[in-house]
């Protein structure tokens, strides 16, 4: 991209919606809102399309963790002896694994006016976002690319009726 892109895309005046669903369509893409009205945004609008991955903050972990040793407390003062190693094996355990293995994604769409639209999402849908920012990426490339040609064609024939000018005109000099 060019160097001032960071100054097109300040966080400070930025706008953060979320959306449900997007689809890729000819020339830009379809964000699908929950209670709003779909919008379509055009490839030449899009600055940035990424994802971020997200986990539990320290915090939260330490929360629910403590959640979980209440609970093995709590076990210890009213289950029987017998059911104790079970009732943490079976809960706790599993409740400790799943607060270190949680994570989310975010799938964002930052446009050049600084609008931020974001989706969270789960590991079990990564890959078709991945693919969405894929092909995004890509149409947006062939758009750039398409607009260069043009400039680059437009150049060449500035160059070829300049050079010919000069030519129809130099004998009339001499």
């Amino acid at each position: 991209m060019n160097n001032n892109f960071n100054s097109n895309l300040s966080r400070d005046n930025s706008t953060t919606i979320p959306f449900v669903s997007q689809t890729i369509l000819d020339n830009g893409i379809l964000l699908v809102f929950k209670n709003k009205e779909d919008k379509y945004i055009l490839f030449s609008k899009i600055g940035r399309i990424f994802i971020n991955k997200s986990k539990l903050s320290t915090s939260n972990k330490l929360r629910l963790s403590a959640i979980a040793l209440m609970l093995v407390f709590l076990m210890l003062l009213y289950l029987p002896i017998d059911f104790i190693v079970f009732a943490i094996l079976f809960v706790c355990i599993p409740i400790l694994i799943k607060i270190h293995k949680f994570k989310w994604y975010q799938f964002n769409v930052n446009l050049l006016d600084g609008t931020l639209y974001k989706k969270r999402f789960f590991m079990n849908s990564k890959q078709d976002h991945v693919n969405m920012v894929y092909l995004v990426r890509k149409e947006i490339y062939n758009y750039n690319l398409s607009l260069d040609l043009e400039f680059v064609n437009s150049l060449k024939l500035e160059i070829i009726d300049e050079t010919s000018k000069s030519k129809l005109a130099a004998p009339f000099f001499i």
